[in-house]
């Protein structure tokens, strides 16, 4: 993307994280100014790079396991099972892995006993 602005005139001014579900994290999602503004040559440009979490499987792990995966990663867990058990293994995650879920947001596991 810096090439291509370079190649166009313009300079990188740095860069901002936005959360972007489509598109994963490091890539850019857009910049501001927005596409299809006029600038000046030589106007400076910031990228604005993905900054989303992709969602790693955590299907046949503890709950222990997956929470601290899940939790390492910038993101709250909610756990559904009948009994309290750090043990219980994870049947069900939502959102599914590999889904890019924003820093922060709610991750849902089902487990068992």
């Amino acid at each position: 993307a810096t090439a291509v602005l370079r190649d166009l005139g313009l300079t990188v001014s740095g860069t901002r994280p936005q959360y972007d579900q489509r598109v994963e994290v490091g890539r850019v999602v857009g910049t501001d100014p927005t596409t299809g503004t006029t600038v000046s040559p030589g106007s400076a440009v910031t990228l604005l790079i993905s900054d989303a979490v992709t969602m790693p499987e955590v299907l046949g792990r503890t709950v222990a396991d997956a929470r601290a995966t899940l939790e390492g990663l910038g993101l709250q867990v909610q756990v559904r099972q009948l009994a309290p058990l750090n043990s219980s293994v994870v049947v069900s995650q939502t959102p599914a892995a590999n889904a890019n879920v924003e820093k922060g947001g709610t991750v849902t596991i089902v487990a068992i006993p």
